[in-house]
């Protein structure tokens, strides 16, 4: 039996921040998430799979574009036109009414868990294969309570998918509110794969058994890097043995890469060495996010400059593969001459001033007039962002005054 397991497809979701891109290259990125959807369906059709499980997230939100419920009817279409079973459930971030999804009924089609019940299908491939996949969906975009363990216990001999949108128990509330489950759940339901969803990020929960992530299907922001994609399993009937391969689908791909700075450089220097190494470090078309350590060797006009979208697209003119230069952040080492007595001070102010709530308060009047900037300020990596350039500017700052004092 053939299987694949995908998760967090977020159509529709709005790429934030590139909106200084030009039109052509942006649209190719907004519409990503289809082509990588569409590459997943068309190995499915090709692998000929029994199964497709599709773990949650599918629209980024409640109210998808009609374009994108016709373009997900469409592609679950080719998968039922094949008699390919096609499960799947909502999530937390596109709970819809099951009665607005334009997906047409299909015998091959099944929405598992409506209305956050618990729901089990038994189903047998067309070679006479057994097996059952239980989960549920969302009813809104949060579950406080462990539906995990509710799941039907296995006990028969047929192979048994567990297929669910949550996160794993953290210890935490606030944090425990995507039907928090944990391990010892899992291997209480004797189950032999779970197909799970909602975390980006690849990763494999339990071996034994299996209880995988697949991550996202299309990066779509910096803390998104690398190939995303789905899983291909592939069961052995007999010994019930599952193989996993990961297969990549995405592209653009979301990639780091990092340059550090020796010393002071010219502004043509600096453009000459960004390109050349972000044209070695290319993986294929690429989001590129530029990291500059040591930035406290840079002149306040350079950091101007690095922080210049237009000039994002100067460099980016200059990149390979139809890749693209879309965030730069500036690190900068700790540099400070001070003295013993001193520095325990200094770093106590820096602690007590770089803090959520002193950034909140200095932008709440910007706030007020912008919405999406006053979500924005409660947004930990914006706010460490911020941080960061605050702390690099210091620093510059405070070589500067050792420069004058030493040339006195």
């Amino acid at each position: 039996m053939k299987f694949v397991h995908l998760a967090d497809a977020h159509l529709d979701s709005p790429f934030l921040g590139l909106s200084f891109l030009p039109s052509a290259q942006k649209q190719t990125i907004l519409q990503a998430a289809n082509q990588s959807l569409a590459k997943i369906i068309h190995l499915a059709l090709e692998q000929e799979a029994d199964l497709v499980l599709i773990a949650g997230d599918t629209f980024n939100s409640t109210h998808p574009s009609p374009a994108s419920q016709l373009f997900f009817a469409k592609q679950v279409k080719l998968l039922t036109d094949a008699k390919i079973q096609t499960v799947m459930v909502f999530g937390n971030h596109d709970h819809l009414d099951p009665a607005d999804l334009l997906v047409q009924p299909s015998p091959y089609f099944h929405l598992l868990g409506a209305g956050q019940k618990i729901q089990q299908l038994h189903l047998t491939t067309s070679a006479g294969f057994h097996y059952s996949v239980a989960g549920f969906s969302y009813l809104q975009n949060h579950i406080p309570t462990d539906l995990v363990a509710q799941l039907p216990v296995k006990t028969g001999q047929e192979f048994a998918f567990g297929l669910f949108h949550a996160g794993e128990a953290m210890g935490h509330q606030q944090a425990d509110v995507y039907a928090p489950f944990t391990k010892d759940d899992l291997r209480k339901l004797n189950y032999d794969y779970f197909a799970l969803g909602h975390i980006h990020h690849r990763q494999i929960v339990l071996a034994h058994p299996l209880a995988v992530y697949p991550g996202n299907i299309q990066g779509r922001q910096s803390n998104e890097l690398g190939a995303k994609g789905c899983y291909l399993g592939t069961i052995d009937e007999q010994s019930r043995a599952v193989g996993l391969q990961f297969v990549s689908t995405s592209q653009p791909v979301w990639q780091e890469v990092r340059i550090k700075l020796s010393g002071t450089v010219s502004k043509q220097v600096l453009t000459k060495t960004l390109t050349t190494k972000i044209n070695e470090s290319l993986q294929g078309q690429t989001c590129v996010c530029l990291i500059v350590d040591n930035s406290q060797y840079l002149s306040d006009s350079e950091v101007e400059l690095l922080q210049d979208t237009d000039y994002w697209q100067t460099l980016s003119e200059e990149i390979l593969d139809d890749s693209c230069l879309v965030k730069v952040s500036l690190a900068a080492k700790d540099q400070l001459l001070l003295n013993a007595q001193d520095r325990p001070a200094f770093i106590r102010a820096e602690q007590e001033t770089l803090t959520a709530a002193v950034l909140e308060k200095a932008g709440r009047d910007l706030g007020k007039k912008s919405a999406v900037f006053a979500s924005q300020l409660k947004d930990p990596q914006f706010q460490q962002e911020i941080f960061t350039l605050a702390h690099s500017k210091l620093q510059r700052y405070l070589r500067g005054l050792a420069d004058e004092t030493t040339t006195d």
